[in-house]
């Protein structure tokens, strides 16, 4: 029988446990009330200021019995499974609770507090960031950290049992390819809600769609013919056939004068071939007239079949001036699908370059669910092509079979299909053949058959150019729309440094866990040189044409995405490494580049380019770049030196890895090294965490930008989000405004109704939901059509959407006042 002594606890071991459980209920308490109230950022003029209304002190009361009721009836349930494998600890010791110790963390959420301080401290911003900006982030942590925990206390070894697993028989082969796509798909659908729902299209995003609608309707590309699908006639079938009769007609007399020309060149080199006239808005008039697109037609004929399903099934709307349908769904799920299969093929090559499962998974989702890739799943831009063309290449190049040159051939198609793509991409498919000469010494016919495949498409392109303009060029056609001149030495320095470290464009500033790929060449490159010579071949053939072209009037890194995931791979080699400094680094930078993607999509609208966020704290990991990195001088010393001290940074850890290696002599221990990587990880997290802060404030200090206001929910938007609460709540429990301080119920109203004038006439209550704000301007068209007969004028759908917005007028009086407007009764 046990002892008094040993059944119970002594007083101080059960107090250590009771105060261990108090601080997780306190924490966990306190997290959810400041949550629950409506605590938002007022811009008001350049300055920020912070209204509070919290919950009701009932509540919190409310929340502090259910948690208490919650845990206890948990750690019921963990002592008892517990108790069929060990003998239990004393009841509420603190062996008996510690695992609750990672719930402490949410206390972190009071720091958020100090923003309400009547004297301003603007270098909050920063902590404001991570405690209350990132908290889906680190309370994702915290549960894993519980969960790891309690696999302890229960004794369940689960981080054994997963290393256990097999994926390498029957269905579970198929689980990390399968949970690839599941996580891929569902990033870009629930993450990218207005541009998925919004079926415009804008920018060059026309140009690729108009040529699947001149293929529709037989008139090859030659565009100006095209009609609006309501000017064709009621019985119209698509012609795809003319398309190619028109081929057939025209090839014999293209061919004749393109030898023709060719005799004229040897004659007479300086001779003009190129006769094709530009006009605005990337439209060029063709050498036998008709007008033509500068933009090539690889992408429409890919997403030709997907809008031919959307074209098909899709009604068309009498009197509209569209040239095409609105909504192409087959369209969007195809780029989707493409998405998804980009990220597979990744990790399908991450494996096949020897990483693990697990380090393969993390990376090619990690590369995909960044930016900039993430941002194109519901644009109708090359880039999403190109990358998967690029990296099936490439994995060819490293890992193909060289007994199988049919296979080779096929490869050599796809190379060249990427001149179809855009011009830009024709440093690449030179790059690539260039790659397959070297890598495949000696394989003479696996070689040539690659490359005869790429002779293919890049001839056929060229002679689809010399019939627009003359010139068998494949660059011709950019030519005379004159985007030469862009390519000069100065200004492709300035922009390549622009698409590494510029605050609004660029790769570093928006996703900062490529930074970690920087030292893992050099290592990459002492263990596996094919593939880190392929890998920076493949990303200096892309930056270098595009950084032709400006950074602007685009979604950031545009041009580069391409080639940016497969520049990624040697992040498999830092990880492989298991250097404790490097895994913390990595996970705090991915979660960084994540949530940044996330901002991106979740606030990108296709009449914007840049990043947007309705955040608290207005500060964003690229405030810590250079503003327009071209000239950064003349915005401010500060913003020059952060320029010099990112190009520093970006070198240093280029040459880190030699000079590593050179002190250590050559002398590897992978032993220690995995030794520090699973020691304390809690308080590693913490470091990184503490230290990130510290680096975040002293870079913003240097600047003295502490918040964009892009960045920052509009002040009309906070004042009505903490209105909402007030007519909640009624009667205020705290009620703070940061630079009064304390103020009545009365008082708040007021200072709410000033920053947002049309709150003052709101209805309690009523409140659109996220779904609502989504949805209502697809119903305001459906009212209009239904109304008139025809589609909305942008204009008048924001009209309608201000007054259901700003003015608080209900959904069913917005539809009564259309309905109204055409005469009609509802």
């Amino acid at each position: 029988m046990l002892t008094q002594d040993v059944a119970r606890p002594s007083a101080i071991a059960r107090l250590g446990g009771v105060a261990t459980i108090a601080a997780a209920i306190f924490g966990v308490a306190v997290h959810v009330w400041l949550v629950s109230g409506a605590f938002v950022p007022v811009r008001v003029g350049t300055a920020v200021e912070y209204a509070w209304v919290s919950a009701t002190a009932r509540s919190f009361v409310a929340i502090v019995c259910f948690v208490t009721a919650l845990l206890a009836a948990s750690h019921a349930l963990v002592r008892r499974f517990a108790a069929a494998h060990d003998a239990q600890p004393a009841l509420l010791s603190r062996s008996d609770v510690s695992y609750l110790r990672p719930l402490w963390c949410f206390a972190a959420t009071l720091l958020s507090l100090f923003n309400l301080l009547r004297l301003r401290v603007p270098s909050l911003a920063v902590l404001s960031y991570v405690i209350v900006d990132m908290r889906w982030w680190w309370g994702a942590l915290v549960a894993l950290w519980l969960a790891r925990n309690l696999g302890v206390r229960l004794n369940r070894g689960w981080r054994t049992w997963f290393a256990r697993v097999d994926l390498s028989r029957g269905r579970r082969r198929w689980l990390p390819e399968v949970s690839i796509a599941a996580i891929t798909i569902a990033w870009a659908y629930f993450g990218t809600p207005y541009l998925r729902a919004d079926g415009a299209t804008i920018g060059d995003e026309p140009k690729y769609v108009r040529y699947c609608e001149t293929l529709y309707q037989g008139l090859g590309f030659e565009i100006s013919q095209i009609k609006p699908l309501s000017e064709l006639p009621p019985d119209f079938h698509p012609r795809l056939w003319r398309n190619v009769t028109a081929l057939v007609r025209m090839l014999p007399g293209e061919l004749q004068s393109l030898a023709a020309d060719a005799v004229m060149y040897v004659r007479d080199p300086s001779h003009q071939f190129n006769v094709a006239r530009h006009r605005q808005g990337g439209f060029i008039d063709g050498k036998h007239g008709g007008m033509y697109q500068v933009h090539n037609p690889g992408m429409s004929l890919l997403m030709f079949p997907a809008y031919y399903i959307d074209r098909t099934v899709q009604p068309i709307e009498p009197g509209s001036p569209l040239q095409w349908p609105r909504h192409m769904y087959a369209v969007k799920t195809l780029w989707l699908a493409v998405y998804a299969g980009w990220t597979i093929l990744m990790f399908r090559f991450l494996r096949r370059c020897g990483a693990t499962a697990a380090i393969a998974w993390v990376v090619s989702l990690v590369s995909l669910l960044a930016m900039p890739a993430s941002a194109f799943p519901y644009q109708y831009y090359p880039e999403l092509a190109a990358g998967l063309s690029i990296s099936a290449v490439g994995a060819h190049i490293l890992f193909g079979d060289p007994r199988k040159t049919a296979r080779s051939f096929f490869f050599g198609l796809v190379t060249g299909y990427l001149l179809w793509l855009h011009v830009r991409f024709s440093i690449e498919v030179l790059a690539l053949a260039a790659g397959a000469i070297v890598l495949w010494r000696g394989q003479w016919p696996r070689t040539l058959a690659f490359l005869a495949g790429a002779a293919i498409p890049v001839a056929l392109f060229s002679l689809y150019v010399y019939r627009i303009t003359g010139s068998a060029l494949p660059s011709a056609v950019w030519s005379a729309e004159g985007s030469g001149e862009n390519f000069n030495l100065v200004g492709m320095i300035k922009n390549t440094s622009g698409y590494l470290v510029d605050r609004e464009w660029g790769l570093f500033a928006h996703s900062p866990v490529f930074l970690l790929a920087l030292p893992g060449y050099w290592w990459m490159a002492r263990q596996k040189p094919r593939i880190a010579f392929l890998c920076a071949l493949i990303v200096v053939a892309l930056l270098a044409p595009s950084a032709g072209k400006t950074l602007v009037q685009t979604t950031p890194m545009r041009l580069i995405v391409a080639a940016i995931p497969f520049g990624a791979v040697p992040l498999i080699v830092m990880l492989e490494r298991r250097s404790r400094a490097v895994l913390t680094a990595f996970w705090l930078l991915t979660i960084v580049s994540l949530d940044t993607a996330l901002s991106y999509n979740l606030h990108h609208v296709r009449s914007s380019d840049t990043l947007a966020d309705w955040s608290f704290s207005g500060w964003k990991f690229n405030l810590l770049f250079p503003y327009d990195s071209r000239q950064p001088w003349h915005i401010s010393t500060g913003n020059g030196v952060l320029l010099v001290i990112w190009l520093l940074v970006v070198v240093a850890l280029l040459v880190a890895p030699a000079v590593i290696d050179w002190r250590r002599s050559g002398v590897s221990r992978p032993g220690q090294r995995r030794q520090w990587a699973v020691q304390r990880p809690a308080a590693q997290a913490f470091a990184a965490v503490v230290l990130f802060v510290l680096l975040g404030t002293a870079g913003s200090a240097m600047t003295r930008e502490w918040t964009g206001p892009r960045y920052l929910m509009p002040p009309e938007d906070a004042a009505q989000r903490a209105a909402f609460m007030l007519d909640e709540v009624g009667t205020c429990t705290f009620c703070i405004w940061s630079p009064v301080g304390w103020i009545s119920t009365r008082r708040m109203s007021a200072a709410l109704t000033t920053i947002n004038p049309q709150r003052a006439t709101r209805r309690p209550g009523e409140r659109p939901d996220y779904a609502e704000w989504i949805a209502m301007p697809g119903q305001i068209r459906s009212w209009y059509v239904e109304a008139t007969g025809h589609e909305p004028s942008p204009g008048d759908i924001g009209h309608h959407l201000y007054q259901w917005r700003e003015e608080g007028v209900a959904p069913a009086e917005i539809r009564r006042r259309i309905f109204a407007a055409a005469g009609k009764s509802q």
